[in-house]
This record gives C-alpha cells, sequence and structure tokens, in this order.
C-alpha cells in the first residue's frame, strides 16, 4: 500500500534530515578507516522479483509486519557485499560494518534513509534515524515474495512436526559448513550464508549484523540523475564507533573472581527451565565479550526469577564499573538496570549511579531511547504468536528476550506511552510466568 499523502507531505518536508552523513561509499572502497582496516567479502545474490526489497532479521518471526521500502528497485538478481572491519590486536571477531546491494554500476552521489511510509516522521530531528530491529544477531535482505514463501515454509515444516525454529533446525549446521569452506572473516559457528529459501528460486543471504543486536538504518544510494543505485544496511558507524574506542570504556573487570563465584552457584544446585544460557559452564566469562554478557544477563535473571535477591545484587558488582557501548549492549544496559532495582528496593543512594553509564550512552542516542520507552522492543507480537500457537516454550524465549526491555522502561523513568506503573506490573507479571516455566 503506498503511503498516505499527509505522510508523503512530511516526508518532503524532513526530506533534508534523511540523508546519510557518513560516506558509505568508503565502506567498499577505502582500505582503512579510523585506523581500522577494511576488507569485502562477496556472499551471493539476492532474488527481487517484485523490486519491494525487505531489511529484516530473518529470525524474529518474518511475517506480514515486515514492510517492503516504499521505494521499489528494479527487478532482478543482485550481487550482496559485506564491509568487514578486520580484527587486529584487540581479539574480536571480524565485524561487518555494512552490507551492500547495487543495483547498477554507477557510484552513489548521495544515500537517504529508506522508509516504510508508516514512520511518524513529525518529530525527526536531527542525527535521528528510523531502522530494523535485530534480536538473534543476524541481519537479511530480501523480497516481499520471499517473505512470504518463507513464512509458508516455516508453517509447513511447523505442521510437519519436529521444527522449533528456522536458526536451529535449518540454519545452524549450513552455516556452520559455510565456514569450513568458507573460513575468510567468519567466526566456526558461521556468519554468513548464501541461503534459497527451500522449494523456491528465491535467494536470501543472511549475515552477522555488527556487533549483534540493535536497531539499524537501511540507505538507498541515488545517482547524479536521482536514480537508485545501491542499497546499503549499516550496523556499525565506523568511525564514530573506532575513533573514539577508548573513550567512556570504564575500568577494566577482573574475570578470575567471577569465574569461580559463577561457577559456585551452577555447583551449588543447577538452573532448570528454558533459560539455557545461565545453565552453561562458564569456564572462560569473558565481560567483553557479547556471548559471555549474554550468559551472565540469563543468570542473574534466574536469581531474579526465584528471589535470589542478595546473590544477583553481588553478581552485579562485578560488572558495575563497566561502561555501555555499543558492543555491550543491551545486555549490559539490562544487567544495570536490575542492579539499579535492587538498589533502590534496599533504599540505597547508589540506585541512581548504576543507570550513570546507560543515561551517558543513550545521551547520543535519543530517537532510540523515545522508541526503547515505548516498549518498542518487548516482542509481544512473537510471544501473541507463538501463545497462539500453544508453543509456550518459544513465547517464554521471546518473553525472556524483551523482559531486560522492561526493567529499563522502569528505571528509566517511562514514557507517556508506557509509564512505570504498566512496567512494573508487567516486570512481575513475567517473572511470575517464567518462575512457572523455570520450575522442575
Amino acid at each position: 500500500m503506498p503511503p498516505m499523502k499527509k505522510w508523503l507531505e512530511i516526508y518532503e518536508e524532513k526530506k533534508p534530515l534523511l540523508t546519510c552523513e557518513d560516506d558509505l561509499n568508503a565502506y567498499f572502497t577505502a582500505s582503512e578507516i579510523a585506523g581500522k582496516k577494511l576488507d569485502r567479502l562477496s556472499i551471493g545474490t539476492v532474488s527481487l522479483p517484485s523490486g519491494e526489497v525487505i531489511a529484516c532479521d530473518p529470525l524474529a518471526g518474518m511475517g506480514p509486519h515486515n514492510k517492503p521500502y516504499f521505494m521499489s528497485v528494479p527487478p532482478g538478481e543482485y550481487e550482496v557485499v559485506l564491509s568487514v572491519v578486520v580484527p587486529g590486536e584487540s581479539g574480536d571477531c571480524a565485524r561487518y560494518a555494512a552490507a551492500c546491494v547495487r543495483f547498477s554500476d554507477v557510484e552513489a552521489a548521495r544515500y537517504e534513509l529508506a522508509l516504510t511510509g508508516n514512520e511518524d516522521l513529525s518529530e525527526l530531528k536531527e542525527g535521528e534515524f528510523f531502522g530494523f530491529a535485530v534480536d538473534a544477531g543476524l541481519a537479511c535482505v530480501c523480497d516481499v515474495l520471499t517473505r512470504d514463501a518463507l513464512v509458508a515454509y516455516e508453517k509447513e515444516r511447523r505442521g510437519s512436526g519436529g521444527w522449533d525454529n528456522l536458526y536451529d533446525d535449518c540454519l545452524a549446521k549450513l552455516m556452520a559448513e559455510n565456514y569450513r569452506n568458507h573460513p575468510l572473516h567468519q567466526r566456526e559457528g558461521g556468519d554468513w550464508l548464501d541461503w534459497q529459501v527451500p522449494g523456491t528460486g528465491y535467494n536470501m543471504p543472511i549475515f552477522q549484523s555488527g556487533f549483534g543486536d540493535g536497531y539499524y538504518p537501511v540507505w538507498f544510494g541515488y545517482d547524479e540523475n536521482g536514480d537508485i543505485c545501491s542499497l546499503v544496511m549499516q550496523f556499525i558507524d565506523i568511525q564514530r564507533t573506532y575513533a573514539n574506542a577508548d573513550k567512556g570504556q570504564g575500568k577494566t573487570v577482573a574475570t578470575g573472581g567471577m569465574r569461580g563465584f559463577i561457577e559456585g552457584l551452577l555447583d551449588s544446585g543447577g538452573m532448570p527451565g528454558p533459560i539455557t544460557g545461565a545453565a552453561m559452564k562458564l569456564s572462560d566469562f569473558d565481560p567483553a565479550s557479547p556471548k559471555d554478557m549474554s550468559r551472565f544477563q540469563d543468570l542473574l535473571y534466574w536469581l531474579f526469577i526465584f528471589d535470589r535477591t542478595d546473590e544477583a545484587l553481588e553478581l552485579t558488582e562485578f560488572v558495575k564499573d563497566l561502561a555501555v557501548n555499543i558492543s555491550n549492549d543491551p545486555f549490559l544496559t539490562h544487567c544495570l538496570c536490575i542492579r539499579s532495582r535492587l538498589l533502590r528496593e534496599k533504599g540505597s543512594a547508589e540506585a541512581d549511579d548504576a543507570l550513570a553509564s546507560i543515561r551517558e550512552y543513550y545521551a547520543g542516542e535519543q530517537k532510540l531511547l523515545r522508541r526503547l520507552l515505548k516498549g518498542s522492543l518487548l516482542n509481544d507480537d512473537k510471544v501473541k504468536a507463538y501463545e497462539d500457537e500453544g508453543n509456550m516454550e518459544r513465547a517464554n524465549a521471546w518473553r525472556i528476550n524483551g523482559w531486560g526491555w522492561l526493567f529499563f522502561i522502569r528505571e528509566m523513568g517511562g514514557s507517556k506511552e508506557f509509564p512505570i506503573e504498566e512496567a512494573e506490573r508487567r516486570i512481575m507479571e513475567t517473572k511470575g510466568i517464567l518462575r512457572d516455566a523455570n520450575k522442575g
């Protein structure tokens, strides 16, 4: 459905704010930005039979809610190229800063934000953007027809039994195999896949989304004649992220004491139920690792669910001096919000201090902050969809995924759309549901 006339009027008015300030062409031509070496990976082609393009998280319950951009492109098969930040001495893995689909050989003269026509542009300010959310660390670009084919495929597989989710039952094995065949700039489990929806001719490349979960802009490139010549999904602002890499990172946390404390808890009785991250043996815990911070978060959730508040508060001591940054958000954000809550309940004056790093980080992310305070990442639609199917395990997995943002809304003061009282009610309601699910 084309955008409404009123929306298009606001769109034209706001156009000066929709232009990308970053040199996205350099992501795919330069050998270095902000002192970081760059490389490129061609990972296959994307099928765009209708020319209606979607960018999304392929594992976040794809469906009609994934809307195509209102600007269409010429139908066809197009190469997908990744801009890779090559790991240096930091020990980090290769990070995909952006993904590009080129519709012609002409270089873009400017980049403008890709929109679906449903965004509220009325309050858009300079430096803000609309984008798509990633909850599973992966992103994709596809056609609206591919979206519909994937929805039908997953429905058919669930109906045949023995199917839990697209990643575990299909993609994980293929991505690991792809790593073995093409190890350059990939981790062992695989970071990209040139995938085709089974039973169709539709290619839908899947790839790592930079530092993982987040909210990312998509830009259409326009040539000198004003024609669309490319599309870029931007996961990392390379200049901003790496030029200021040494600023605001907080203190380094010694992991030895944390490891012993966590393993002591695990050895004292185990952790039942679907919070599987908490049940892992954290023998080499690294707070700089998003994967390990995810495990840490799940452990903290488990302690909170079963009212082990003193142990939960003690656990947060190990991360209280870390600064929130692009590589550890949202996991550290959620942990610090729970720390703030526990300190507040004890009447401690340190409760507000726990939020200082979060406030500093989101001071530069006002558009995202407003979206989060409205409850945009609570996954209510996905929870309901799986509840309607009777799949409570998957419903609770998505419930857990969004729970941290309820703590965030509560501790950050709520919003008009999502007041503190509603956040508190939902926190305790979710706690009860997860507690029942984790018993036994």
